[in-house]
């Protein structure tokens, strides 16, 4: 027993290490990034009338404007015509054409349209800084620049997603500092279009209808080319505010990380997950030893001190329960991926599952 715990103990610490490291890695840039005026911002959307016009006033808040932004519906049954009308922004409303749907025939549409040297995709329920691209073009030179995504709680179940998210983000920077990045969100991705159109593999992924951010992450690195996770700048998203819309993010995560067949990634998927275990086990084989009150009290340090947040106190504490959950919520909802397929803006998703 005590050669266990001594071991599970060593491994746990290593993770909390691991964590901590994607905490103090932060990469500093320079003057020689992309400036707005060689960047065609590109918006995929359906259905976001309600979303729409947070993002139509941070992008009139902009300080500095990129050479164009093209939205891109896709066949949205709501009335988002008159939001999107805009003469005072260099705004362009694009359409996918009858016959095709989903995110990446808009981002297709979008990219063959756009004129800029690079590619810039939001998703259209963000915000942005005013001085974003000011922020931009300090990333140095890349062909893929993975950007940042803040993601905010509007309610209290809602802050264990925010939670997940920076958890995700501490992993995604240490896998990245200690060999590459795993992860991508097209919320907020940046790219240069020859480099896109050269190793984008459309006859390996082109069947699925999400997911091109991961898909473009491997072309991108299968082809050799330069890819840097950023600091900055960020945009701005909630948190999904219900069990139900957070367990269908999560299906559809699954779905595209799945269809990756990424090594890497999955080592580190379960390796977290298997750390994240170790002191509810160890809490388990301890409890009627003191034992277990000195395996509690490492746990709520370590973890204090790696999420601490002088901005969100709260949060810190919850650190704890956070992680002692998550490994199990997380596990129930893999295997539930084996028996639900997602559903995202009313349509099934087009997923490859390893059965």
């Amino acid at each position: 027993m005590i050669v266990f715990t001594v071991i599970a103990s060593g491994l746990y610490l290593l993770y909390v290490l691991f964590l901590t490291y994607g905490r103090l890695s932060i990469r500093l840039g320079n003057e020689n990034g992309p400036h707005a005026d060689r960047i065609s911002v590109v918006i995929p959307f359906r259905n976001e009338a309600e979303r729409l016009p947070h993002l139509v006033a941070s992008l009139s808040r902009l300080k500095t404007m990129p050479l164009e932004i093209l939205f891109v519906n896709d066949h949205s049954e709501d009335s988002f015509e008159e939001l999107l009308d805009l003469p005072e922004l260099p705004v362009c409303v694009l359409h996918v054409p009858s016959g095709e749907a989903g995110k990446k025939a808009a981002l297709t549409r979008g990219i063959a349209v756009a004129k800029g040297e690079y590619i810039l995709t939001w998703d259209a329920d963000i915000t942005v800084t005013p001085n974003y691209f000011e922020t931009l073009s300090t990333n140095g030179k890349a062909d893929l620049y993975v950007l940042p995504v803040r993601v905010h709680a509007e309610n209290l179940q809602g802050r264990f997603w925010e939670f997940e998210h920076f958890f995700l983000q501490l992993v995604n920077r240490a896998c990245a500092s200690l060999y590459r990045p795993i992860l991508a969100s097209g919320a907020n991705l940046l790219f240069r279009k020859d480099t896109f159109l050269a190793v984008s593999r459309p006859e390996l992924h082109g069947r699925f209808s999400s997911g091109d951010d991961q898909f473009l992450l491997q072309d991108m690195r299968a082809a050799g080319k330069k890819v840097v996770l950023c600091d900055g700048p960020a945009v701005d998203t909630a948190a999904p505010g219900s069990w139900k819309a957070a367990i269908a993010q999560h299906l559809r995560w699954i779905g595209k990380n799945q269809a990756q067949h990424d090594a890497f990634a999955n080592f580190c998927g379960a390796s977290g997950l298997l750390a994240a275990f170790i002191p509810t086990m160890l809490s388990i084989l301890t409890w009627q030893s003191p034992v277990f009150w000195c395996v509690i009290a490492t746990k709520c340090a370590l973890e204090w001190t790696v999420f601490f947040n002088s901005k969100k106190i709260g949060t810190t504490l919850a650190a704890p329960i956070f992680l002692t959950v998550y490994p199990f919520i997380g596990l129930w909802i893999y295997i539930l991926s084996f028996f639900r397929t997602p559903r995202w803006k009313g349509r099934l998703t087009n997923v490859d599952r390893i059965r």
